[in-house]
């Protein structure tokens, strides 16, 4: 029933209220003086005062008012999520996913979206990793892998400023993967645009999930690959799963089962796999409830609330070896002798050495045989012409191994052009200073790290770090600590290595597979000798 709420101008109340009572009167004195019976008398009095009630109403015209706002002077905006999430079918919905749902909502439903288009300028948007505006709601499919429902807000509410807005609208399960995640409540709070959330779908009951896949290699093709996944389940508690390692091939590699999952809880598995060859392999991890049958490939026809996250595939590039690296030594050292033996009989390394056994000298005239300018150390040697022999004011080198056409090359000094230089994948610098290299030989060795992507390592001793005259040298640029900033006097004496929190994390540094055999180890070693000690390190560098 619909009320008046509005009379006709106040001037006809009071001689409404007259006319009122002069009737009331009226009435009154004429049932007082009927001779009829009381039966009769009372009916006609209270049809009589109806009759009095509806002509009052009449004169005082009685209204009903409303309020409708002017067609588009104020907008209203419907915001709805595409992110992969809606994919979910939840235990309490029954079969319908909340994609489902999603479409029967807004693109299905179309009464509230008329209803606002006759009232407001009505806009309409979607969002997943970015906001964008459509005409019309078609059918909703969504795919993305991410929900910027923060950014969607901001950019939304950007937009409406300074404009009459009568409120957003919008349509999300929740789950939204921004980075602001915890200021979401506060944009809502401090906008003066009103949110009128509506969520679609309710809470999972029971899913498991593959959170997170990582992969740890080296470049060596024949050195295992580790591949770790972190778990987690909802609604497996104390029961058991099954984690398996899939090649390419759809071929089970290797096979884990997990008992007594606890829910809520995140747990790694590890898998180590040798890949046979070279080049780019694919490998997916996959879970299932149970120790037998086949993983879930959806969750159709399951108790999971999605299967889109029961398979995870990953890439493992292996490259292609051997790879090549060039070892520059100031002198002949027990480390050139153990480094070279390490490395013998690895396929996947072809070590080069080029080793300095005399230094460079003034240039002068030898007066053992006449007219000879040649060095003597080089005297019958593969009977080398004065031109090609090494004269007295040039380091006197050793290449190895003998015969590789790469080593021979560098019998002239270490190399000059970004070709030859190139070729090398890594390049070790042990005990020779900054001098022995030509300022475009060192400009080179930069330009090997930054463009070409090599790895220089140098190693120390007394010809090294701020010994060997390295600051302010490209080369002295690229040391992972300053060389202007520590004691240029090398310590000496008995001294042990000690790993720190990050060498213990760095499978190359640690050699051993429990912490106490790694200790054992590191006390077992031989003492070292000499230390350069820097005061601090430069951003980005890791002390291991």
């Amino acid at each position: 029933m619909i009320w008046p709420n509005a009379w006709s101008p106040d001037f006809w109340f009071w001689p409404a209220l007259v006319m009122a009572a002069i009737a009331l009167g009226a009435v009154v004195w004429s049932v007082l003086t009927s001779r009829v019976g009381f039966p009769i008398r009372l009916s006609s009095l209270l049809l009589k005062l109806l009759s009095v009630a509806l002509l009052v109403t009449c004169l005082l015209e009685p209204l009903q008012r409303t309020e409708t706002p002017r067609k588009d002077a104020n907008l209203f905006a419907a915001l709805v999520d595409q992110s992969e999430s809606l994919n979910i079918r939840d235990q309490v919905t029954g079969t319908e996913t909340r994609a489902e749902l999603l479409n029967r909502a807004v693109v299905n439903n179309r009464n509230w979206q008329t209803t606002l288009d006759e009232a407001f300028d009505f806009r309409r948007y979607l969002f997943d990793s970015r906001l964008r505006s459509v005409n019309e709601f078609a059918t909703l499919a969504p795919t993305s892998t991410q929900s910027s429902l923060y950014t969607a807000m901001e950019s939304l509410q950007q937009r409406l400023r300074g404009k009459p807005c009568g409120g957003i609208l919008l349509f999300t399960d929740g789950n939204y993967t921004d980075e602001n995640r915890g200021n979401l409540e506060r944009l809502v709070a401090t906008a003066k645009i009103p949110v009128y959330p509506v969520r679609i779908g309710g809470t999972v009951q029971r899913d498991l999930a593959i959170r997170n896949v990582t992969i740890s290699q080296t470049n060596f093709e024949t050195s295992p690959v580790s591949i770790t996944a972190e778990l987690t389940g909802i609604g497996f508690g104390n029961e058991s799963i099954t984690v398996e390692l899939v090649d390419e091939l759809e071929k089970a590699i290797k096979t884990e089962t997990i008992a007594n999952v606890v829910d809520n809880q995140k747990f790694a598995i590890k898998f180590e796999v040798r890949p046979v060859g070279g080049g780019t392999h694919f490998y997916s991890v996959r879970v299932r409830s149970g120790s037998t049958g086949e993983v879930i490939p959806s969750a159709i026809g399951s108790n999971e609330a999605t299967g889109a996250n029961n398979v995870r595939t990953v890439a493992v590039d292996r490259g292609q070896g051997p790879f090549r690296i060039l070892y520059v030594g100031g002198r002949p050292n027990w480390e050139m002798k153990f480094f070279g033996r390490a490395l013998a009989d690895d396929d996947e390394v072809e070590l080069i050495s080029m080793v300095r056994v005399a230094k460079r000298e003034p240039k002068f005239s030898f007066r053992g045989r006449r007219g000879e300018n040649a060095n003597p150390l080089f005297r019958g040697f593969d009977n080398l012409d004065e031109e090609d022999a090494e004269k007295y004011d040039e380091p006197v080198l050793i290449t190895m191994p003998f015969g590789n056409p790469i080593a021979d090359k560098l019998r002239k000094g270490f190399p000059r052009e970004r070709d030859a230089l190139f070729e090398f994948d890594a390049i070790v610098l042990d005990d020779v200073e900054a001098d022995f290299f030509s300022p475009d030989q060192r400009t080179l060795l930069e330009e090997f790290v930054a463009n070409r992507g090599g790895t220089l390592l140098m190693l120390g001793g007394v010809g090294t770090f701020q010994n060997g005259n390295y600051l302010r040298t490209p080369i002295g640029e690229m040391v992972p600590g300053y060389l202007d900033r520590g004691n240029r006097s090398a310590a000496s004496g008995e001294l042990r290595l000690d790993l720190t929190r990050e060498g213990w994390l760095q499978p190359w540094v640690r050699l051993r597979a429990t912490e106490p055999q790694e200790n054992n180890r590191l006390q077992s070693m031989p003492a070292f000798q000499i230390v350069t000690a820097t005061n601090s390190i430069k951003p980005g560098a890791s002390v291991l």
